[in-house]
């Protein structure tokens, strides 16, 4: 069930939506991994109005702990709720990655 409420007082839209989702991980050395994760859902009350998300890193573990983290998403919407409104974003992304393996 998705609640969308849009900024400046453009209204809200209830909806019950379906979702799939695929994962691919691959380790490409030991201190090398490339992941990539990908979703589609669509509105059940407008089958036209459908979101499609992709998230693709590189991992690379730098010591016992720390790893360094490169990943690029791109978020796709078909239906933006005003004209103006693009229908994709995109995300270039770099992060310090601490496991500490609970």
């Amino acid at each position: 069930y998705y609640d969308d409420k849009y900024a400046g007082g453009a209204g809200t839209d209830h909806y019950v939506a379906d979702k799939v989702a695929a994962q691919y991980e691959w380790d490409i050395r030991k201190n090398l991994t490339f992941s990539e994760t990908l979703d589609f859902f669509t509105s059940l009350k407008n089958m036209d109005k459908y979101f499609a998300d992709s998230a693709s890193a590189f991992q690379v573990k730098m010591t016992k702990i720390l790893s360094l983290g490169v990943s690029y998403v791109v978020n796709y919407q078909n239906l933006p709720p005003s004209p103006g409104i693009k229908h994709t974003d995109t995300q270039f992304l770099t992060s310090l990655i601490a496991d500490f393996g609970f």
